[in-house]
């Protein structure tokens, strides 16, 4: 059917036509007024359908009425809501929605279980009502039950349909208030008579169907929606009584039965029951004529006797308080007589532990006939014990107090006295009870009724004798409430609150009928703490006798006699007591207690009582804190000035004040007499401060003891200084504050001045600046002093004492003021004198000088020291750099001049002097050449050395240094030259290319066409990054200080104009030093050719008669003179021909007080005669050993090596450079680092700059570089000590030895590993040095990765060892004992005697008691059976880097032979160092603030040996745990299930989860990987996975095994499965599985032992070899072996191992099999 033929057939007329589903919708007929006539019905109906045009609510309607989701009909309503408010819709199409929304809200949305929907239906009303108001009127006539429906909503339990009913009800009642009238009696009448929720559900929406079918929750939604709307309904009708109703105005519709309104004061539903009783009070007050009185009656009384609910109590009760009260008043008692004994039965159970209904107990009593009250009140009393909480019986004891207290206001009767006591057990209870929280709160309101009840029953006791309490009063005060108040169990707390209250009540003082009582109380609490001179009140008897004092006076509470008695014994002993620094008692807040006894009693005691207090305090050696609390205490209380002065406080103020600066006193030596806290100095200066006045209070005390106090603040010897001086720091605020005249000002600042600190910066400096006559004269007296004071300077402390002070005098000087002030210079503080500097100078006035240096901020202000580096102060700078610079004429003294870290260096870069303008350094460099000439002429050595070497620096600030055109020196590598797994040195800053890291080569890309490029790894903060780079940006080697080529410059890229510069600044130097000089130099002299050449550069030309001729010819002729050119070589020539290598080496760039400079190439010089002059002595000579000579010749061969282009020659040359760096360090006589060692050293690295240009193994340097490196180890780990200078030893100062050890072990490792063997013992040794032990750690990693025993063959133990083997064996049988001796013999081949002693003396084996042992560098450690506790923390990373080494060691013994693995775990359960290691690593693990053990991420080794930087204990505990897990795992899940404290044990286990197992899968997985072992046996693995499988063909059967092992192994055991191995018995597989097992899970083996063992023994099976059938596997799991022995019953063969340890757990010695005695033979 079509759309148009359907709306036409619903739109015809009465004739006929049909009209739609509307029609249907219309009310009947309302009765008519007159019968028969028409009727008067609106035309406007509510409408079933949407029957409008508008299509947009065509599609809203259906989502409104016949969709179930809340959101969609929500969305739909919202978009209804804005079409009503459209004042442009249409007002037909509006009124068309209009009809059917209320449809849909009468009969479906009203009803709805969501309460958006509700609310937005509500919504639509408002704007609609608004938008068609006749059309609403209509409606609303038609249907009022929609009024009453929206009233109801106002008591809905949704809080948006409230809020939107109320805005709804409040619109439309503000024009006819009496709408809602007939639409809320029928809708609440229709909706009360349901009665349940079927009935409900079943009239409103049309539902039969019975209550069996519907489900749990179906039933559970009919019951809550059905509570809803009656609830909403009866809370609709309370609204309507309350607000709309009116008692005189004819309703439409007469209502004569209303019983339907009280329906629900009989449902089951409790929430119903409470609403009734609330509509029926309502009804009371505002609707009476629906009242049955006698009706009610019997509700209310049955409800009464039923109501078990406890939230409905209160409610009743207040109903029947309404009811009663609508009766007349003559008639109100006897009504209420009806429910005194359901009200009894209620009140005894506690209202069945309601709340919140004690506030009807007073109108329900007051009701009642006076014979019924105390009865019921009795009753209330007792019912209080069955309330809920403490908070609850509270309430209802304030409502008896507050109740008692009404009645006794009253006419007294026979029961008044019950009604008192009732007051009195309130109070007791009161006074008995503690609580907190809810019960605090109520104890609070419980305290304001008591209170305010004695108010009222104070009065009526005086005024009123109608009233009970007053006949009742002698009987009340003196008896009664005297027994409660003095009872022992009285808390003084509440008692207190209660007293307090009063006072906060009363406005005025009355005649309390009680104040004897606490009169009484007083003197009992204050019997209590007498007798017994420790006895103290607590503090809440403090706070009771105070507030009682305040209550009454002082002469109500004690006489004259007993008041100075009680001040005098009991009061003083309390205050000596709580404010002696000795007391254990001392405490300020019971300090102000005393003090405020004491001013409340003050008003009766004598005038010397105060003194006299005073005097036995101090007596009593008073805490200054808690005295000045005291006074604070005393000073409050009106009248007290004339108290002060007190002779006593004047002489104790001055005697703290005498005492707080004495400490400061300081002797040239430093010795300190005591060091104040810094508490006891904020009490000093808190006491003082009050004292003087500077607080709130006046001044306490008097003048003359100011005066004393100055005078010791302000002494007159200078060695006065304290951080932190209170006395001086009062004394400043009183100056600031103008109380002091202008002499005590002058010292005051001066003594602020010596003292420094904020105090000077922040008061005494401004006050100074702002009195220019105070400034000018401070400055005087400052500067004489700090000159005096430079003299005595006789340690650092004191330097830097003086520094501080001489810091802040150049301070003032730099203060902008009128008045002109000195120069802030080295004059002002006495350090402008030359002849301090140009003699040898105290090593503290350097200290002094750059102490002062490093405090002052600004290089601006450094520089003014030096006035600018005027002409008058140049020389004296000089000077100053001059002494201050550490050249010598021994080369390892010089060395950090060399390296430019010398105090001379660290001087130039505090004023930058690299920013100096040029013009100066020009001065700076001629005025010290200058210097430099006079030095020559006077032969002063060492000033020449420092001289040259600050020229040098000089001239580095000024230019760049020169770089050959082809430098060999350079260390840049050649691209076809780097491979995969190279080590270099990557540049981190391309700006700065002596910045670089360690990196290694992971990959060479040659996918671009002519290019090539690298991907390197660098380690940063202990984690691998990879990045790509460029050859550019690798080196060989990390930059040398010292070494002068990070900013060279070629000579042809030098401009005319700096060539110029250059020349021009080289002519002083050629014509006052070197020309003059030219026929003989000095030693000194050819540093200064070394200058000319790399740093001025001979630039201007090279002809005869050129400067660069005439330096050339005179080296070329040193060398022909002195090295064979002219004269061979010599036993008897040699000691002139090392004076010419030396003197060569220094002009050539060697670098001793210089940087090192390349200089061969620039000059032109030609080394090779005197190199083959050399090498071929040096053939010839190869034993003898001279000293000299082989120290010049390592360093002119240092020089030249590098420069020589014939390959044999240069490969002679570097050869004999190793061999004689080994002969100096092999020296006679050689007991410590010195010169030659450093030479030595210095050979070396320029050495291994060319070997290790080639690969390990392939040089021909190799044989060389190891006896040096031999040479070396052996010395630097049996001979050279621990000699320091600043700080570090002489060896590690230079950090030359850093470089070769690290390019030794980066390149050349296993030469390392070789070189240590001979003295690896003392290697061990070094482990405890702080200063070797990373050298130490690390070259133990060498010797364990060259995987070469340490004796190739079986070697006996060393004593210690031995004798530790002999008590293992005691016990064992023989078999046991051979086994345990070869593991013994294996792990001896391996690990050095000195470890293997440290691992035995860990643990003593016969666990008895603590013992100390013997540790690594002769320390020591307290062990016991179960734990090991660390004395010293370098004995704790000692323990761990020597077993971290061993097990390095045992990873590469087991992989040369898997049986070593077996021997090394059994050596080591023996030693119990497993258990001993792991015990000490927890000790060292991090410990989080939760309480949990937080372990370090695992970083290799190497990461934390960084020579010369603290090791993180916490980190190599991590990596401990991680390699004793890894390395000993059956071990250690032992530990882990037997040893470990229980509080690590989760700890552990998430470790080994996150750390230890998944890099143990890993490693295996990679070692399998690499390994060529496995032969045909083809290995997979998963990390993920975390599972490997193996397959392997045998005899044309394919063996699979698959081991899975879970995320905590080794601690849980790994799974092993051969079930895919077909056609195999099962019998079979499964025993191979239990050897996988057995090998992974008990025996320590590694993945890779446990398949090759099974692929071994899958061989020898398929060979036909039976298992020996205690094991059941071919070979054994420790020897490899298989089954020797066989039973000659039987013939069963069995391991003899197997065999032993059967027999040794047995008991007999009985064969496995056939149990008859053993007797068997060997087998091959």
């Amino acid at each position: 059917m079509g759309r148009e033929k359907r709306k036409a057939r619903l739109n015809k007329g009465e004739s006929g036509e049909f009209l739609g589903f509307a029609a249907f919708a219309a009310p009947a007929a309302a009765p008519s007024a007159t019968n028969g006539a028409p009727s008067s019905a609106p035309s406007l109906t509510l409408a079933p359908i949407y029957t409008g045009s508008d299509s947009s609510l065509s599609l809203l309607f259906p989502r409104i009425g016949q969709k179930r989701d809340a959101t969609t009909k929500t969305k739909a309503l919202g978009d209804l809501k804005v079409f009503f408010a459209d004042s442009s819709k249409p007002k037909k199409a509006q009124v068309e929605a209009l009809s059917h929304l209320c449809y849909l809200f009468h009969s479906k949305l009203h009803y709805d279980n969501t309460p958006r929907v509700r609310a937005g239906c509500l919504e639509c009303f408002l704007p609609a009502s608004e938008s068609v108001p006749k059309a609403w009127k209509t409606l609303t006539q038609v249907q009022p039950e929609i009024l009453g429906m929206i009233l109801c909503s106002t008591a809905d339990p949704g809080a948006e349909v409230r809020m939107a009913a109320n805005a709804l009800v409040e619109s439309l009642s503000s024009s006819n208030p009496t709408i809602f009238t007939e639409g809320m009696w029928d809708y609440v009448e229709r909706i009360l008579s349901y009665g349940n929720s079927k009935t409900m559900n079943a009239e409103l929406f049309q539902k039969k169907d019975s209550a069996s079918a519907l489900s749990d929750e179906q039933k559970e939604e009919l019951e809550e929606r059905y509570e809803r709307i009656v609830g909403a309904a009866i809370g609709g009708m309370q609204l309507y009584l309350q607000k709309y109703h009116s008692e005189t105005t004819t309703e439409t519709t007469p209502r004569t039965n209303v019983k339907f309104l009280w329906k629900a004061m009989a449902s089951t539903k409790p929430s119903l029951r409470q609403r009734t009783f609330s509509l029926l009070a309502t009804s009371f007050q505002k609707a009476p004529s629906l009242i049955d009185n006698d009706k009610i009656s019997k509700l209310l009384l049955q409800s009464l006797s039923s109501e078990k609910e406890a939230s409905n109590i209160p409610s009743l009760l207040e109903t029947l308080i309404s009811f009663v009260a609508s009766y007349p008043k003559e008639d109100r008692s006897s009504t209420m007589a009806l429910y005194t004994k359901p009200l009894t039965k209620l009140f005894k159970k506690g209202c069945h532990g309601a709340t919140r209904w004690s506030p009807t107990v007073l109108p329900i009593v007051a009701l009642l006939p006076q014979e019924e009250q105390a009865s019921l009140l009795t009753c209330v009393w007792e019912g209080r014990v069955n309330v809920t909480g403490v908070a609850d019986e509270l309430e209802v004891v304030g409502a008896v107090a507050e109740t008692a207290t009404f009645l006794l206001l009253k006419a007294k009767h026979d029961f008044s006295e019950i009604i008192a006591k009732c007051w009195l057990h309130s109070l007791q209870t009161f006074l008995t009870t503690e609580g907190s929280g809810s019960a605090k709160r109520s104890l609070d309101k419980l305290c304001e009724i008591l209170a305010r009840d004695l108010m009222q029953l104070n009065q009526a006791s005086h005024s009123k004798d109608s009233s009970a309490i007053f006949q009742l009063k002698d009987w009340f005060w003196n008896q009664e409430l005297e027994k409660v108040v003095l009872q022992d169990n009285v808390d003084n707390g509440q008692l207190l609150s209660l007293i307090r209250m009063l006072q906060v009540k009363e406005a005025t003082e009355a005649n309390h009928q009680w104040a004897h009582i606490i009169q009484k109380k007083f003197h009992k609490l204050l019997a209590t703490c007498q007798g017994n001179s420790g006895l103290v009140p607590a503090m809440d008897v403090y706070e009771l006798w105070i507030a009682i004092l305040e209550k009454l006076s002082v002469d109500q509470v004690f006489e004259k006699a007993t008041l100075d008695k009680f001040v005098m014994n009991d009061l003083l002993r309390w205050m000596v007591i709580h404010t002696s620094s000795v007391s254990e008692q001392s405490n300020a807040i019971f300090t102000r207690c005393d003090f405020t006894l004491y001013r409340l009693c003050r008003s009766m005691t004598n005038d010397g009582v105060w003194n006299t207090l005073l005097k036995e305090l101090v007596a009593a050696k008073c805490d200054l804190s808690h005295l000045r609390v005291g006074l604070e205490t005393v000073l409050k209380a009106e009248g007290s000035a004339d108290l002060f002065p007190c002779p006593t406080l004047d002489e104790l103020c001055v005697q703290v004040a005498q005492e707080a600066v004495q400490p400061s006193e300081l002797t040239v030596d430093d010795s300190v007499a005591s060091d104040l806290s810094v508490e006891h100095n904020q009490k000093v200066l808190n006491f003082l401060q009050m004292c003087v006045g500077l607080g709130e209070y006046d001044n306490l005390v008097e003048t003359t003891s100011i005066e004393s106090i100055t005078k010791y603040a302000c002494p007159e010897d200078y060695l006065i200084s304290m951080e932190d001086n209170p006395v001086l720091e009062t004394l400043v605020q009183m100056m600031i504050a103008g109380r002091l005249d202008a002499q005590d000002e002058k010292n005051i600042l001066v003594q602020s001045w010596r003292q420094g600190g904020d105090l000077w910066e922040s008061k005494a400096t401004p006050f100074a600046a702002e009195k220019e006559s105070h400034l000018v004269s401070l400055i005087d007296m400052a500067s004489t002093e700090i000159k005096a004071m430079m003299k005595q300077v006789s340690s650092e402390h004191l330097s830097h004492i003086w520094s501080e002070r001489a810091n802040r005098l150049l301070g003032l000087c730099r203060i902008e003021n009128e008045t002109t002030l000195p120069e802030p210079d080295l004059s002002l503080v006495g350090l402008s004198d030359q002849s301090q500097w140009t003699s040898e100078p105290s090593p503290f006035l350097s200290m002094c000088l750059m102490n002062l240096l490093s405090h002052i901020d600004s290089t601006e202000n450094k520089r003014s020291l030096f006035s600018n580096f005027q002409s008058p102060v140049l020389e004296l700078f000089l000077n100053i750099l001059l002494s201050l610079s550490s050249a010598n004429s021994d080369a390892l003294k010089a060395d950090l001049a060399r390296r430019r870290t010398d105090t001379c260096s660290v001087l130039l870069q505090a004023i930058d002097a690299a920013s100096i303008e040029k013009s100066q350094l020009d001065k700076w460099c001629n005025k010290l050449v200058s210097l430099l000439a006079a030095s020559f002429e006077k032969g002063d050595e060492m000033r020449c050395c420092r001289g040259i070497a600050l020229l040098s620096q000089l001239i580095e600030f000024r230019f760049r240094t020169i770089r050959p055109v082809e430098s060999s020196a350079d260390d840049q590598l050649q691209i076809h030259q780097i491979v995969k797994g190279d080590t270099a040195w990557y540049i981190t800053k391309s700006e700065d290319p002596s910045v670089r890291e360690k990196c290694t080569i992971v990959k060479v890309h040659n996918d671009l066409p002519g290019e090539r490029y690298f991907t390197i790894r660098v380690n940063r903060d202990g984690e691998d990054q990879e990045r790509q780079t460029v050859v550019d940006r690798l080196r060989r080697a990390p930059f040398v200080a010292g070494e002068a080529s990070a900013a060279a410059v070629y000579a042809k890229d030098i401009s005319m104009e700096e060539s110029l510069e250059r020349g021009k600044l080289l002519k002083p130097i050629l014509d006052q030093l070197i020309v003059p000089n030219c026929e003989k130099w000095p030693a000194e002299c050819f540093e200064l050719v070394s200058i000319a050449i790399s740093q001025y550069g001979l630039l201007g030309g090279r002809g005869i008669g050129t400067d660069h001729h005439m330096i050339l010819q005179n080296l070329m002729k040193i060398q022909s003179d002195h090295l064979g050119a002219s004269e061979e070589l010599s036993s008897e020539s040699v000691d002139k021909a090392a004076v010419a290598m030396q003197s060569l080496s220094y002009a050539l760039g060697y670098g001793k007080n210089v940087p090192t400079f390349h200089s061969l190439n620039l000059v032109g010089f030609s080394p090779v005669s005197s190199m083959k002059s050399i090498v071929g002595y040096l053939d010839e000579n190869e034993t003898e050993v001279e000293e000299k000579f082989d120290s010049a010749a390592a360093m002119w061969l240092s020089v030249s090596a590098p420069e020589v282009t014939d390959k044999d020659l240069r490969q002679q040359v570097f050869w004999h450079l190793y061999r004689l760096s080994a002969r100096l360090i092999q020296r006679e006589g050689n007991d410590g680092f010195s010169s030659c060692d450093f030479v030595a050293l210095r050979a070396i690295a320029i050495a291994q700059k060319e070997n290790h240009k080639s690969r390990a193994g392939v040089s021909l340097l190799d044989d060389s570089e190891a006896e040096a490196l031999s040479a070396l180890v052996k010395s630097f780990f049996c001979q050279w000590d621990s000699e320091c200078q600043d700080g570090l030893p002489l060896w590690s100062s230079s950090k030359v030895f850093d470089k070769v050890f690290s390019d030794g072990l980066s390149n050349r490792s296993s030469l390392m590993g070789r070189a240590c063997r001979p003295c690896i013992d003392d290697v061990v040794d070094s482990l405890s040095s702080k200063t070797k032990r990373a050298y130490a750690a690390k070259l133990l990693k060498a010797y364990a990765d060259e995987g070469v025993p340490l004796h190739a063959e079986s070697t006996a133990p060393n004593s210690a060892t031995a004798s530790k083997l002999d008590q293992w064996c005691a016990g064992l049988i023989n078999e046991e004992i051979e086994e345990l001796e070869d593991d013994v013999d294996a792990v001896t081949q391996w690990v050095p005697a000195k470890m293997m002693n440290e691992l035995e003396s860990w643990y003593e084996s016969t666990g008895a008691g603590n013992a100390a042992v013997p540790a690594v560098g002769d320390s020591a450690i307290v062990s016991n059976a179960s734990s090991m506790y660390v004395v010293d923390e370098a004995v704790a990373c000692a323990r761990m880097l020597a077993w971290n080494s061993l097990c390095e060691i045992t990873k590469v013994a087991a992989e040369k032979d898997s049986v070593n693995r077996s021997s090394f775990a059994a050596y080591i359960t023996k030693c119990k160092a497993v258990d001993s290691i792991l015990n000490l690593a927890l000790s060292y693990g991090n410990v989080g603030t939760d309480r949990k053990m937080k372990f370090e991420k695992v970083v290799g080794a190497s990461n934390m040996l960084e020579p010369g930087t603290e090791i993180d204990l916490a980190r190599l505990s991590a990596l401990t745990i991680f390699n004793t897990i890894e390395v000993f795992p059956s071990i250690s899940k032992t530990w882990w299930e037997m040893g470990c404290p229980k509080t690590a044990t989760q700890a552990i286990r998430e470790f080994v989860e996150t750390n230890v197992s998944p890099e143990i899968l890993r490693n295996e997985l990679q070692h399998m990987k690499q390994t060529s072992s496995f032969g045909d046996m083809n290995v997979k693995g998963s990390a993920m996975s975390r599972e490997v499988t193996a397959s392997y063909v045998q005899d044309d059967f394919t063996l699979s095994v698959a081991i899975a092992t879970p995320i905590s192994f080794p601690f849980r055991s790994a799974v092993v499965d051969c079930s895919k191995t077909y056609g195999v018995p099962e019998k079979r597989w499964k025993r191979w599985a239990l050897q996988i097992t057995q090998i992974l899970n008990t025996q320590g083996g590694t993945l890779s032992d446990a398949l090759m063992l099974w692929k071994d023994n899958v061989d020898k099976e398929f060979e036909g070899v039976e298992p020996c059938p205690v094991c059941y596997s071919v070979l054994h799991v420790k020897t490899h072996k298989q089954p020797t022995v066989a039973c000659n019953t039987c013939h069963n063969r069995f391991h003899i191992e197997c065999l032993s340890q059967w027999f040794r757990q047995s008991g007999k010695r009985n064969c496995v099999i056939c149990q008859q005695p053993w007797s068997g033979t060997r087998v091959s």
